[in-house]
């Protein structure tokens, strides 16, 4: 692991500690095998690899809606285990790939944001009031508040996932291949509204991609993960500009364009 030298690093948000799973069944399946990465708080860490390589799963036992078969997950240093589901839901957030099934089709936008505050027990005006200004504040006037998610874009949808996925103030939001279900086009949008919000609410971000151009965009660090496991790990820079891994080096040799095609350039000369 390549790690910057000098200054105190960030307390840690969220840890997974030799991490594995399998799926049972006649030959039981190992989607995990010894996995351990440590998501700062205040940065973005992505875990990238390509379909079937164990991202999902990962994300999955990190939230705590799946189970895992040996290690340890520990959010702000207390074992997921120990938190009841209220408590992980304070503290850390989802945004799922496809948002049109994360969106209930019979309720409005506003009530679909305010969900998260309702169940705590908050007023209904005051949670629908709310839910209206934060979607205002990702880039979704008033008027949407009335709407159903069938009247929506691809990328207006993702959005309203996003605004709830905030109205609860978590600290830490788990994204998992956010903009893949979304047309090109629209996928620099989402990626750059959540920079923003990353950073003017002091977020932690775990983002679970397969595409190295989107590591590069958003991330701070990087770990690589194959076959469930993670291969190298490090910063954006260290990892994509001398990639220690053949595998790293060849998630990178086709690195999609935010705006369509492959890049000629590399998009990661300009990283932090």
């Amino acid at each position: 692991m390549r790690e910057p030298q000098g200054a105190p690093l960030p307390r840690l948000a969220l840890e997974a500690r030799a991490v594995s799973h399998s799926y049972p069944g006649h030959q039981a399946f190992k989607a995990l095998t010894n996995v351990s990465i440590a998501l700062r708080e205040g940065e973005t860490l992505a875990v990238v690899g390509e379909s079937g390589s164990g991202k999902s799963t990962l994300s999955r036992i990190l939230l705590g809606l799946s189970p895992l078969s040996e290690g340890r997950v520990l959010c702000f240093g207390k074992d997921i285990g120990s938190l009841s589901r209220r408590e992980r839901a304070a503290r850390m957030q989802p945004v799922f790939q496809d948002p049109y099934s994360s969106l209930n089709p019979r309720h409005t936008l506003a009530e679909i944001v305010a969900a998260p505050l309702l169940a705590r027990g908050e007023a209904r005006a005051s949670a629908l009031n709310r839910a209206t200004g934060l979607l205002e504040e990702v880039g979704l006037g008033s008027a949407y508040a009335r709407r159903r998610p069938s009247a929506l874009s691809g990328g207006q949808r993702q959005r309203a996932a996003i605004a709830r996925a905030l109205i609860a103030n978590p600290e830490i939001l788990v994204c998992d291949e956010p903009t893949s279900a979304l047309d090109v086009s629209v996928q620099a949008q989402i990626l750059n509204l959540l920079q923003q919000q990353r950073r003017e609410r002091k977020l932690s971000v775990l983002l679970i991609t397969h595409n190295i151009g989107v590591v590069a965009h958003m991330a701070d660090r990087v770990a690589v993960m194959r076959h469930g496991e993670i291969v190298e790990t490090g910063s954006v820079r260290d990892v994509l500009l001398e990639p220690r891994e053949d595998y790293t080096r060849l998630l990178i040799s086709s690195v999609p364009d935010l705006h369509g095609g492959l890049h000629s350039e590399r998009p990661w000369d300009a990283a932090p």
